[in-house]
């Protein structure tokens, strides 16, 4: 039952989250884990700690890898590399 509350979480919620990220994640400074990210992150890892009825005390490390989801930084990150990757390759 989990593993379809994370995917229905991925199409409905992360989707969202990451909306665009590749474009406006670098040039606001977010990916400097402070502000809107701190916040967006925290909500993030709550709503996977009871999508998988994990204990608050969990370590953010251990709710990753039981999840199999990485940070949103690090979504954001890789979204932003492959979009300029892909605006210096069509040069």
């Amino acid at each position: 039952m989990p593993a379809t509350k994370l995917i229905l979480y991925d199409a409905l919620v992360r989707t969202l989250l990451c909306y665009g990220s590749s474009v406006w994640a670098g040039s606001t400074g977010i990916c400097n884990d402070t502000g809107v990210l701190s916040q967006t992150e925290a909500a993030y890892r709550q709503t996977l700690r009871i999508l998988l009825g994990l204990d608050k005390a969990t370590r953010n490390e251990v709710l990753y890898i039981v999840a199999g989801r990485p940070a949103l930084g690090v979504l954001f990150m890789k979204q932003m590399w492959r979009f300029h990757a892909g605006v210096l390759s069509s040069d």
